[in-house]
């Protein structure tokens, strides 16, 4: 007797996520984002009583990480409200400070939770759960990876202080006569491409 929870998790693609999951992610993709991994979770709940089980919640849930960004979409429905719930949140990965994993237990396996925590600067923190402890260190090590080949991406381009010093320099070579307007130009539009 007592509540008993089902649940499944599987990698999947955007297009095999639940027609709802895939609407809430869409608002938070952008066209040419790379889906690095999408995992879509299925939980239902039940209360498992003398005459059998009865139907209690279902959570519909999707955790997908692009090379800009970590989104949790979720499509629950509860018994008790009697409606569906929609929720969700995305997270640039350029403002993650931290990645925390966690384990929460109440004691039986079924109800085990593996959290991936993610910390921004000024955010609040976004929680991913899981149910299988392969799935939460797949997904944090693909957030892991991704934030640092963006922040090797931010590197690679110029900063905005060496923008500075280029355009000075082109300035004081055209001034000087060593480069021609023409020169100068092409030079410019150079620097504002690798922007």
């Amino acid at each position: 007797m007592g509540h008993q929870e089902r649940y499944q998790t599987q990698e999947c693609s955007i297009d095999q996520l639940q027609p709802e999951l895939q609407q809430l992610a869409n608002q938070y993709l952008e066209s040419g984002d790379r889906i690095l991994v999408c995992l879509t979770t299925k939980s239902e709940g039940f209360d498992k009583g003398f005459l059998g089980e009865q139907f209690q919640s279902v959570d519909f849930s999707a955790s997908i990480c692009t090379q800009n960004r970590a989104i949790h979409v979720s499509h629950s429905f509860s018994v008790n409200d009697n409606q569906w719930k929609d929720k969700a949140e995305s997270v640039e990965l350029s403002t993650i400070e931290s990645i925390t994993e966690d384990f929460q237990s109440n004691g039986r396996e079924y109800l085990d939770w593996y959290i991936v925590k993610l910390t921004g600067r000024g955010n609040q923190p976004s929680t991913y759960l899981f149910h299988s402890s392969q799935v939460s260190r797949k997904f944090a090590n693909v957030v892991r990876d991704a934030i640092a080949q963006a922040k090797s991406r931010i590197q690679g381009s110029a900063s905005p202080h060496s923008v500075e010093d280029r355009i000075r320099t082109l300035k004081q070579l055209r001034q000087d006569g060593l480069i021609t307007e023409a020169q100068f130009q092409q030079k410019i539009q150079e620097v504002v491409n690798q922007l």
